[in-house]
């Protein structure tokens, strides 16, 4: 009943596996797909060193981007950033679960939200030739426990719009396309 309810409220895929495989349930999830004229190891370049690029990926909504602890591309890395969806303030410090160079990052929320499972995102590189690829942005979030878990996911589809989440992101898979095919510095 709990997930015909969030299927309800949400409109959004909400039980089963998601999209990239996993098994674990998922009340909300995102996703979002750019083909960029760059190598993989560019585009994996410029999201392990996103604390340094990360107002050019949405210089309209990204406000900063740090590390706390470790470099980006390696597990454990902790980082903390802020940015608005539309006029929604988003503020979280996530740590890198999975690297697999050149081909996808994965991060959480760190201890103790990583308890509740709450959320994590990734980015999958595909390559489609030595100068093409498909970058994958995943997100996905929400509230799994029965009853209670729908309730507060609909708390939060009123503190932000979903159609602003899937802007936001879209806006960002055109801005590293544009930033990467555009830039010409070494």
């Amino acid at each position: 009943m709990a997930q015909l309810v969030a299927r309800l409220i949400c409109n959004e895929e909400v039980s089963g596996p998601n999209p990239l495989g996993s098994t674990t349930f998922v009340m909300i999830y995102f996703k979002d797909e750019t083909i960029i004229k760059a190598s993989p190891e560019r585009v994996y370049y410029f999201l392990t060193h996103i604390d340094k690029l990360y107002k050019q990926w949405h210089p309209k909504d990204h406000v900063f981007l740090h590390a706390i602890y470790g470099a980006i591309d390696k597990m454990g890395s902790i980082v903390h950033f802020f940015e608005w969806i539309n006029r929604f303030p988003l503020y979280l410090v996530v740590q890198t679960t999975k690297v697999e160079k050149n081909n996808y990052l994965e991060y959480g929320l760190v201890f103790p939200f990583s308890l509740l499972k709450l959320g994590m995102g990734s980015f999958k590189i595909e390559k489609i030739s030595d100068e093409e690829t498909k970058l994958i942005a995943y997100v996905e979030g929400g509230y799994n426990t029965p009853i209670i878990g729908p309730a507060l996911d609909f708390l939060t589809r009123k503190a932000i719009s979903f159609d602003a989440i899937r802007k936001h992101m879209k806006e960002e898979g055109e801005n590293i396309k544009k930033y990467l095919e555009n830039y010409t510095g070494s």
